[in-house]
């Protein structure tokens, strides 16, 4: 079976669809701040040649797509790198009971 250039000029569409991805670096003792949107974690990865691992989450809110990764700079443990993919589709909530799966940026 091959695939028509129709289809391989689609795939290409796909990937270039991204959903645009912002990186923070903040000097924190916790892992995760507190940003107004509610995370769920859904991961956790070894990262080669450091000593913290890499967590996963997802927006919590019902068609809200965004994506966080929070993982610790392997050079200088007292920085947190915290990566977000896709924009919120709502405004953050206004939980007064923050948890600590809930960290901080507005798309």
């Amino acid at each position: 079976w091959r695939s028509s250039a129709s289809e391989k000029s689609k795939l290409k569409v796909r990937r270039k669809l991204r959903e645009p991805r912002f990186c923070f670096q903040t000097r924190s003792d916790v892992d995760v701040l507190d940003d107004g949107y509610k995370w769920r974690k859904y991961g956790q990865k070894v990262v080669k040649n450091s000593l913290h691992p890499r967590s996963y989450y997802r927006c919590t809110h019902n068609n809200c797509r965004v994506k966080k990764r929070v993982e610790r700079l392997s050079e200088d443990c007292r920085m947190v790198i915290t990566t977000y993919e896709g924009r919120h589709n709502h405004t953050p909530s206004d939980d007064s009971n923050s948890s600590e799966h809930e960290c901080f940026t507005s798309f």
